[in-house]
């Protein structure tokens, strides 16, 4: 591995716009070390999108990175270029280039893939150079046929074992682990969501969702259950599991979960 990430010329990191620190893996420092560094924010369409221009400035400050935000199930028409005029910067679009591309699971990594060298378009079974059993895919370009660009891909790395609780929940309610990991699973998912939708002054959402007359004051998750159970017949943890899929599904509008360190609340994150 080390091997090959000498010959590494640009770093993509993908991460998952609704968490665009907590999905960076701080195991990831290493790789990028030294290195020109691209995140990726998939989910774009799910995020907060008043929020993202100040998560962009503060990465690019602080990490010293270029950020590119994609719904990766709508690309735009330009994003390939974008991509490649981030990735090469001042050199020639027409040189050699070896990309890494690597983020935690279900951050949407493969989805990326696939819209970069086609749906279901088999890795180069063998590259001069580099280690036998390394996934590599060549990217190319209708529009520009000098590209030359080798996509090295790694296997989803894993979130590390230590990590704060508050973190570790909402990378559970956006998939990156599973809810299995969360002691209470759903339950107790359920609850800080429904805990960060009030502190957001946001519950109005839950009560369009679930036909919650206005005048009902909403203070607990757990009222929530009898508007489940009688507008979609699940009750119990599997009216908690019907909240946290409402989320997961992008039902209960664009949220970004994490905050900028040092930084209020301010209505931006309440829209």
């Amino acid at each position: 591995m080390k091997e090959t990430i000498g010959k590494v010329n640009t770093v993509i990191e993908v991460r998952d716009a609704r968490l665009p620190l907590s999905s960076a893996n701080p195991l990831l420092k290493e790789v990028a070390t030294n290195k020109h560094k691209v995140v990726v924010m998939t989910h774009y369409d799910l995020c907060n999108k008043n929020m993202a221009p100040e998560f962009q400035k503060y990465i690019e400050r602080t990490e010293k990175a270029s950020v590119i935000h994609i719904d990766a199930v709508h690309l735009p028409d330009n994003w390939l270029t974008t991509l490649c005029e981030t990735c090469f910067l001042s050199t020639a679009i027409t040189s050699k280039q070896v990309w890494l591309i690597l983020g935690m699971p279900n951050v949407g990594k493969s989805t990326l893939i696939n819209a970069l060298v086609g749906e279901g378009k088999a890795p180069t079974s063998s590259v001069p150079g580099f280690t036998r059993g390394q996934t590599f895919y060549q990217l190319r370009d209708t529009h520009n046929k000098d590209l030359d660009v080798l996509l090295f891909d790694t296997p989803g790395v894993m979130v590390p074992g230590l990590l704060e609780p508050t973190t570790g929940l909402s990378l559970a309610l956006c998939g990156i682990i599973e809810s299995q990991k969360v002691p209470g699973e759903d339950e107790t998912l359920a609850e800080y969501l429904f805990d960060l939708y009030k502190e957001r002054n946001r519950l109005h959402v839950f009560k369009k969702m679930l036909d919650i007359p206005k005048d009902v004051e909403l203070l607990f998750v757990e009222q929530l259950v009898p508007y489940v159970k009688k507008k979609h017949g699940k009750d119990g943890l599997q009216a908690y599991s019907f909240v946290v899929n409402l989320f997961k599904q992008g039902k209960l509008g664009p949220m970004t979960l994490d905050i900028l360190p040092d930084s209020k609340l301010d209505e931006r994150q309440n829209e």
